[in-house]
C-alpha cells in the first residue's frame, strides 16, 4: 500500500514542478528592468495632422512567406472618417494597428 501511496504522488509533484518553472518565467518577465527615457521627448500629437503612409510592406513575423501590405500608399485626411474594408487577412486590422502606434 505504501508503495501504491508514493505512486500516486508522483502525478501531483510533477505538475507542481511544471507550475514552479512556470512561475519562474513568469517572474522574470515581470521583473525586467525599464528603459530610462530621460532625455527623450515627448511625441507632439496632432488631431488635426492627415496621417500618410508611402510604400508601406508588412509581413507577419510567424508567416513571412505572406505579404500582408505590399507598398501600400494611402492618406487619412484629417477630420474625415474613412473606412476600410475588404475580404478576411489582406491587412485592414494591420493598419488600424499602425495608425495606433
Amino acid at each position: 500500500m505504501a508503495v501504491m501511496n508514493i505512486g500516486r504522488l508522483a502525478s501531483p509533484i510533477i505538475a507542481i514542478s511544471k507550475a514552479v518553472s512556470a512561475a519562474t518565467e513568469l517572474f522574470s518577465t515581470i521583473n525586467v528592468l525599464k528603459l530610462s527615457v530621460t532625455g527623450l521627448r515627448a511625441l507632439v500629437i496632432n488631431a488635426d495632422a492627415d496621417i500618410v503612409f508611402k510604400s508601406v510592406g508588412f509581413l507577419y513575423p510567424s508567416r513571412p512567406s505572406i505579404q500582408i501590405l505590399e507598398d501600400l500608399d494611402l492618406e487619412l485626411e484629417a477630420g474625415k472618417v474613412t473606412a476600410i474594408v475588404g475580404p478576411s487577412g489582406l491587412g485592414k486590422s494591420t493598419i488600424v494597428g499602425l495608425v495606433q502606434r
